[in-house]
């Protein structure tokens, strides 16, 4: 009689172990979810989304836009969106804002084969877009009101709507295939 008793005992520490390691991937992966979706205190989440969303694109290697722009890139980082070119940061800027940072300037102009779809649509803060000689195949940025200048040479665009950006005085879109 006493054998029973013991199976039971094993029976029941295996389903507690199995209910609490269950648990704690479970709790982990809505961890990671929720980091992965998360946005850095003080960052407008619309501009902060649209960024990511092209950082995050792969070439056909499966490197991230975000890596050829920094080797040390992390998506939950906006100081790894930027890297020195000589004397000139490029790469993301943000508004001065404490509470609400809105991208002020996209310059990945020095960034070869960057690729795939750069959708900034109403980030309105955005004054310049720099990204040439890359594999971009879609620009969007209509309803970016504070628009002024735009190069996007040498990728692979076959259309750009600017009809919303009034400001936009400075456009430089050739060899574009």
């Amino acid at each position: 009689m006493a054998e029973p008793k013991r199976l039971s005992k094993k029976v029941i520490v295996i389903l507690l172990v199995v209910l609490i390691g269950g648990g704690i991937l479970i709790c982990a992966g809505i961890w990671r979810e929720r980091t992965k979706n998360s946005v850095p205190s003080g960052y407008n989440r619309h501009d902060y989304e649209k960024v990511v969303s092209f950082l995050e694109q792969k070439d056909e290697a499966g490197v991230k836009n975000g890596t050829k722009i920094n080797k040390k890139y992390n998506r939950n980082d906006p100081s790894t969106w930027s890297y020195q070119d000589g004397s000139l940061t490029r790469g993301v800027n943000w508004t001065d804002s404490k509470s609400n940072k809105r991208v002020l300037t996209v310059d990945f102009d020095s960034k070869e084969g960057l690729c795939g779809n750069l959708d900034l649509r109403d980030c309105t803060e955005l004054k310049e877009v720099y990204s040439q000689n890359g594999k971009l195949t879609e620009l969007h940025v209509e309803g970016c009101s504070a628009l002024e200048s735009v190069w996007c040479g040498n990728n692979q665009l076959h259309s750009l709507d600017l009809s919303t950006n009034k400001k936009l005085w400075n456009l430089v879109c050739a060899s574009n295939s």
